[in-house]
């Protein structure tokens, strides 16, 4: 047997690409193409906790989303399969067309990432809101008091990224939602800049704390909605606009299930 002698550089690399498929085949294993066979890959955020849209659970996909797509995926007489990533990756893996569909998405999402390519978004599929959370004392915070905030990595503040460039505030970035809301209890922040249902279930849920955080009434807030998107496949967004409509009822009932609102 002839032994292959690596450089300490290919080395590195041999390494870094075996690590990254483990990582990979850790994650679910992924199609070869994102629509094939009756199946649709659907990228869809990677939190352990996002609940009511979503959470994972022993390696499952749950919540809200889950039974949506589910619902679409029988409309359509295939099969979804939910490929869990980073923020980040995820708006990558839509552009590059490793994922056929991303949910959730917005057209003020990642503006950078996507300003040279073609998006298509479904109508809304329900509205929310994000702002900052804070302790019920600090309810009536202002923008001068706001010096420490915490940040799901990978989101953006928008209305407070002015204030983070210039050294106004300071962040402090995390995948968990737990981790965050806890440094808010604790002190350790002023404030966390979070999805409003998501905190309240958190607190309800997780630490039976319903009361401990509250939103900074005087603070900007974002109002929007959650979206489906493709780049390259602009028929199942048409299809799944036309399950929205023909599903209206089933889908509401979800919502309702879910404590989610209703107006879209």
């Amino acid at each position: 047997m002839q032994l292959v002698n690596f450089s300490p550089y290919k080395l590195a690399l041999l390494l870094t690409f075996l690590a990254s498929g483990i990582a990979e085949s850790a994650a679910g294993s992924k199609l070869k193409s994102p629509v094939q066979q009756g199946i649709i890959q659907l990228g869809v955020q990677d939190f352990p906790f996002y609940a009511p849209y979503s959470l994972w659970e022993k390696d499952s996909y749950q919540g809200f989303n889950r039974e949506l797509f589910d619902l679409f995926a029988s409309y359509l007489n295939k099969q979804i399969r939910y490929q869990p990533y980073s923020v980040k990756r995820r708006t990558l893996t839509l552009i590059s067309g490793e994922s056929a569909l991303i949910y959730p998405d917005n057209p003020q999402w990642a503006p950078e990432a996507k300003k040279s390519n073609k998006i298509y978004y479904s109508q809304p599929v329900t509205s929310y809101i994000d702002g900052v959370m804070v302790a019920p004392s600090q309810q009536a915070m202002t923008l001068p008091s706001l010096k420490r905030l915490g940040i799901l990595l990978g989101f953006t503040p928008v209305p407070y990224q002015a204030m983070i460039d210039r050294g106004d505030i300071e962040i402090h970035t995390d995948a968990n939602i737990g981790v965050l809301i806890n440094m808010v209890i604790s002190g350790a922040l002023d404030g966390v800049y979070l999805n409003t249902a998501v905190t309240k279930q958190y607190l309800q849920q997780i630490i039976a704390k319903p009361n401990a955080l509250v939103v900074a009434e005087q603070l900007p807030l974002i109002r929007s909605s959650r979206h489906l998107s493709t780049a390259h496949y602009p028929g199942l967004i048409a299809s799944f606009d036309k399950f929205l409509k023909t599903h209206q009822e089933s889908v509401d009932a979800l919502k309702q299930k879910y404590g989610l609102p209703h107006n879209n």
